[in-house]
């Protein structure tokens, strides 16, 4: 943590069932946008600072953090632990600015982006990488027929974003993938996209996998392709 940039601070910040989680945020403006990063299920934040560097507009506030039991952040993972870590970041980057929030969700982190605009509805949301729900993805990864009955999870985005959707206008949404994503097939980003509602985008890598896609597209062309939809979306708010 003591790594960070000068234009960066580590923060903390708790969960409802007090388990301290750790960030890193960029302060922007204060009546700023804010773009919250929901990460996959691998690493932790110090493998993140590149996101903090690279996608963000300049002036927006933004907070990459971990889930409990990541980096240094307290506790062990469950559903309902990440919906609770999910929550506590919404929370505290509502206090960092009176501005819109976006989230960015990638791969699982695409599931707990979409329970967050359930929770607090914002101003558009991008899923990298993501799924409809683990149902599909377990008919897809291990085809065994009944799997989703056997499943302890729900992680259902679709589910998600009807909530969030419920009360009012459709929240603009970029899904994005690699074509060549071994972890997540190509063919869940596509049907994430297809039962989605609009206003929507959505932007295949061509042989991107899941791991490597912003390098693959290219760090200036990753970034912008974001930008250009966070900046869109600021403007018709």
């Amino acid at each position: 943590m003591d790594t960070v940039g000068a234009s960066y601070r580590p923060v903390e910040f708790t969960a409802e069932d007090d388990i301290t989680l750790t960030g890193v945020l960029k302060p922007g403006r204060s009546d700023s946008p804010a773009l919250l990063l929901f990460p996959g299920n691998a690493g932790n934040l110090t493998g993140r600072i590149w996101w903090l560097e690279l996608v963000p507009p300049p002036g927006w506030t933004a907070l990459i953090f971990d889930y409990r039991g990541y980096g240094l952040s307290e506790g062990k993972p469950s559903e309902q632990g990440l919906y609770r870590d999910v929550e506590a970041a919404v929370n505290f980057l509502k206090k960092q600015t009176e501005g819109p929030l976006f989230y960015h969700g990638r791969s699982l982190g695409s599931v707990m982006a979409t329970h967050a605009a359930a929770y607090h509805r914002p101003a558009g949301i991008i899923l990298e990488s993501g799924f409809p729900n683990a149902a599909a993805m377990a008919r897809v990864v291990l085809p065994v027929p009944g799997i989703e009955k056997l499943l302890r999870v729900n992680f259902n985005s679709l589910e998600n974003l009807a909530r969030a959707e419920k009360s009012g206008a459709g929240i603009d949404k970029l899904i994005i993938h690699g074509t060549a994503d071994r972890v997540v097939p190509p063919a869940l980003g596509r049907l994430l996209y297809q039962k989605s509602d609009q206003p929507k985008q959505r932007w295949f890598v061509e042989g991107a996998g899941h791991n490597n896609l912003p390098w693959f597209a290219g760090e200036q062309i990753y970034a912008g392709r974001i930008r250009d939809f966070l900046t869109e979306t600021t403007a018709k708010q």
